[in-house]
């Protein structure tokens, strides 16, 4: 997708919200690769949402509000080329991760698990297809660099570090790593019950809406054996 700076005013968006995403996704980078995954992964989902924001105004077409399934479709709808890249489990994943921020407004009975290098595996992929789907030129032919492409560029450190898709590393052999795990249960009795732990490697599945507590039924007491 290309477009010329002859609009300036809608250019300007467009840039402004790429560079909004950029320090998200570096955020949401961080606290992943430190091992918070609750942290990186509400981040991670303000860091799409503002890529997506960019996109759309890309075709004068702004979306308001956070990550939400108005957004993802009409992303689908725009760009269906990109969207085939993406995995749409992971984006629903998104939305509920920033469900995350306030926990006294999450309904009974929500549960999420969240492993830090799976999440960011999959933010590093869908960013970066994002960003080479948006190709903004001056009226002289020259391309725009954006922060991110700047970034890459420069080998900022921020941006390579445990990056797959830029050192070109099978996704598979990156997920064979250990990871640290954030799970969540809003019970309706006792309220939030949360727990971290490690894994010896990262989930592969791609399936990122995992419960992440649950409770496990009583079995009745066995009954005495009568001589």
């Amino acid at each position: 997708m290309e477009d010329k700076t002859s609009d300036q005013k809608r250019v300007r968006i467009v840039l402004q919200f790429l560079q909004l995403g950029f320090i998200d996704y570096i955020g949401a980078r961080t606290l992943l690769r430190s091992g918070l995954p609750l942290q990186g992964a509400i981040l991670a989902s303000t860091a799409v949402e503002k890529y997506f924001k960019a996109l759309s105004a890309v075709a004068g077409k702004p979306l308001r509000g956070h990550l939400q399934k108005k957004h993802i479709k009409q992303i689908c709808a725009f760009v269906p080329d990109l969207f085939s890249k993406f995995n749409p489990e992971f984006l629903h994943f998104l939305e509920r991760c920033y469900t995350l921020r306030y926990v006294d407004s999450l309904k009974p009975g929500f549960t999420l698990k969240i492993f830090a290098r799976e999440t960011l595996a999959e933010l590093d992929h869908t960013i970066f297809h994002t960003e080479l789907q948006i190709n903004l030129k001056y009226d002289d032919g020259r391309r725009v660099l954006t922060t991110l492409r700047t970034a890459i560029q420069k080998n900022d450190s921020r941006v390579f570090a445990d990056n797959y898709v830029l050192h070109d590393i099978a996704k598979a052999e990156f997920l064979r790593q250990p990871d640290t795990a954030y799970a969540i249960l809003n019970h309706p009795d006792e309220g939030i019950l949360e727990v971290e732990f490690t894994v010896y490697e990262s989930p592969a599945d791609g399936k990122f809406n995992r419960p992440g507590i649950w409770e496990v039924a009583a079995k009745d007491e066995p009954q005495g054996h009568r001589g």
